[in-house]
């Protein structure tokens, strides 16, 4: 087990190298909350993030696109699909956590523009 482990921890270090060579890299990584090794696992899972040419295909990708119900003049609450990636799924779930944990640190500009 303890091999096992190390043996994750040495592929994460070989990982970080390897996604900072990538032009998106630095995109994913300026953002608050994100660390060197969340942006390379986030890479690893999405791949070339360019080959979405919109939000909606890179949404339904991960299989966060919303599912809607009615019928006739019934509406239902609307969920995600859940029928893409689900590790990337989970691994934006952990890192959208991080950033609501982090918003007092942070400057957030959502409020900022709101109340003026």
């Amino acid at each position: 087990m303890k091999n096992s482990i190390g043996q994750l921890s040495q592929l994460d270090k070989e990982m970080i190298p390897l996604a900072q060579e990538l032009d998106c890299f630095e995109s994913i990584y300026s953002i608050q909350g994100i660390g060197d090794l969340t942006a390379a696992m986030i890479i690893g899972e999405l791949g070339d993030i360019s080959r979405f040419k919109s939000n909606k295909q890179l949404n339904a990708f991960v299989g966060i696109d919303i599912k809607r119900y009615q019928s006739g003049g019934t509406h239902y609450r609307d969920t995600i699909n859940k029928r893409g990636n689900e590790k990337a799924r989970r691994l934006l779930f952990f890192v959208i956590m991080n950033i609501i944990r982090g918003q007092h640190r942070y400057n957030n500009h959502v409020v900022d523009i709101t109340t003026n």
